[in-house]
C-alpha cells in the first residue's frame, strides 16, 4: 500500500513527466492561445432564428466555431507579426489583399503597415459570433461582431468590414 509522500511522488512524477517529454523544453507561444473569454459563449447563437424556430446542429455550431478559430488566430497573429498567421490565407485572398509580395513579407512588416493601437487592438481581439453562409462549408464574420479590449480599430486593409472563411480540405481559410 502506498503512503501518502509515496502517492504525492507518483502523482507529481505523472504530472511532470509529459511536460520534460516535450522535446527541448522550449514552449511556442508566438501566437497567443485562444483561450475562453468570461461571459464568451463557445456556441455559434443563431442571429436569426428561422421561421420553424430550429436551432443551428451541433455539427453547425462546431464548424462555427472553428471557423471562428481560425479567424482569432489570423488576427492574433497579425497584431503580433507572426508570419505563421499566413496558414489561414487562400492564395486568392492573399493575392487580393497583401499584392504581390504576399502575405509573409507583409506579416513580417505589420509594424510598418498598422499603428501601434491598431497591433495592441489585434493581439486581444475575440470572435464570439459567426453566421453561416454566403456558400455551404462557408461562415462570415462582420468586423462589428469582433470584440476589442479597448477602443476598436477603423477597418481597412487588413481589417475587412467582414471576413468569409470556406473549409478546404480540413483547414479553415480566409477567401475573398
Amino acid at each position: 500500500m502506498l503512503r501518502r509522500p509515496q502517492l504525492l511522488a507518483a502523482g507529481l512524477s505523472l504530472a511532470i513527466a509529459p511536460l520534460v517529454a516535450c522535446g527541448n523544453g522550449r514552449v511556442d507561444t508566438s501566437i497567443p492561445p485562444l483561450t475562453p473569454e468570461p461571459g464568451l459563449s463557445l456556441g455559434v447563437p443563431p442571429r436569426d432564428p428561422s421561421p420553424g424556430g430550429h436551432k443551428p446542429s451541433r455539427s453547425a455550431r462546431a464548424l462555427g466555431f472553428a471557423a471562428r478559430v481560425a479567424l482569432q488566430r489570423f488576427l492574433r497573429g497579425t497584431g503580433a507579426g507572426n508570419t505563421r498567421a499566413c496558414v489561414y490565407v487562400a492564395p486568392a485572398f492573399e493575392k487580393t489583399l497583401f499584392g504581390k509580395p504576399g502575405c509573409k513579407i507583409w506579416m513580417g512588416q505589420a509594424g510598418r503597415h498598422l499603428t501601434a493601437a491598431q497591433l495592441t487592438a489585434l493581439r486581444t481581439v475575440r470572435v464570439p459570433a459567426a453566421t453561416a453562409g454566403p456558400g455551404g462549408s462557408e461562415f462570415t464574420v462582420q468586423f462589428t461582431d469582433l470584440r476589442w479590449n479597448g477602443a476598436a480599430p477603423r477597418p481597412g486593409g487588413v481589417l475587412r468590414t467582414a471576413y468569409v472563411l470556406r473549409k478546404i480540405g480540413t483547414h479553415w481559410l480566409l477567401t475573398v
